[in-house]
C-alpha cells in the first residue's frame, strides 16, 4: 500500500511459486485493494541467481525509460529464458537442512559426486552432477556455448560463496573473453541460497537478450 501511494504503477516480480507463498498474498492483496489496477504481480517461476539477474534486466529496462507495459512484456518472456546452474562442493549442509538424507550426503560426499541444481518453474531440480571442479567447470563451459555465441548480448553472471578470488582470477576473463558483446560480472551468492548449499557452492546465472 506504501509503495501504491508513492508510485503511480507498481510492478511486484515476485519468487517463483514453487519455493513460496508471496505470489498468492500479492494477489489476495491486489483482489481487495488494487481497485485501480495499478498493482502487477509477475510470477517469476525462479528463485536466486535467476531471479536476481531477472530483477536486475527489468530495471535496466525502467532506466532506459521504457514504458512499463513494454517492461512486463520483457518480463513475460525473459523469465522463461534466464537460466541458472548452481554448482555444489558438498551435500551436507542440504541434509542439514532437511532437503536431503545424511545417509545420501554421507555417501555422495564420499565418492566426491556434485551435483548441479537449476531452480525451475517446479522447483529446484538437479539437472546434473561432477566429480571434480574441473567438471563442474566444463560443464558451465558446455551449456554457455550452447545458448549463447560472441555476438550474443545481456548479463551473465557468476556467483560466488566463498571462493570469489577463483572465479575472479580463472573464470570471469575467459568468459568475458568468449562473450565480448554480454555484460559478465562477479554476484554475491543469494544468501538464502548460501546457506542451504555451503562453502564451495558457485553458480552461473545468463540472459540473452
Amino acid at each position: 500500500r506504501r509503495v501504491c501511494d508513492l508510485c503511480a504503477e507498481v510492478i511486484y516480480l515476485s519468487v517463483g511459486s514453487a519455493y513460496t507463498g508471496n505470489v498468492a498474498c500479492a494477489r489476495a492483496w491486489q483482489a481487495a485493494h488494487d481497485r485501480q489496477h495499478r498493482f502487477t504481480v509477475i510470477d517469476s517461476e525462479t528463485a536466486s541467481g535467476s531471479l536476481g539477474l531477472l530483477v536486475y534486466a527489468a530495471a535496466h529496462k525502467i532506466r532506459a525509460h521504457k514504458a512499463l507495459a513494454d517492461v512486463r512484456e520483457f518480463i513475460e518472456a525473459a523469465r522463461h529464458r534466464v537460466v541458472e546452474l548452481v554448482f555444489l562442493d558438498r551435500l551436507d549442509f542440504l541434509a542439514r537442512g532437511g532437503r536431503l538424507s545424511r545417509t545420501r550426503a554421507f555417501f555422495g560426499d564420499l565418492i566426491g559426486v556434485k551435483p548441479v541444481i537449476s531452480p525451475l518453474a517446479d522447483g529446484a531440480r538437479k539437472v546434473g552432477v561432477a566429480h571434480h571442479r574441473r567438471g563442474q567447470v566444463d560443464m558451465a563451459r558446455q551449456t554457455l556455448r550452447s545458448r549463447l555465441t560472441a555476438r550474443s548480448e545481456g548479463w551473465l553472471w557468476l556467483e560466488y560463496t566463498d571462493n570469489r578470488d577463483w572465479l575472479e582470477d580463472e573464470l570471469l576473463p575467459e568468459f568475458r573473453q568468449s562473450y565480448p558483446s554480454m555484460t559478465v560480472a562477479l554476484q554475491p551468492m543469494s544468501l538464502t541460497s548460501g546457506a542451504h548449499m555451503g562453502p564451495g557452492t558457485w553458480a552461473i546465472a545468463f540472459l540473452d537478450v
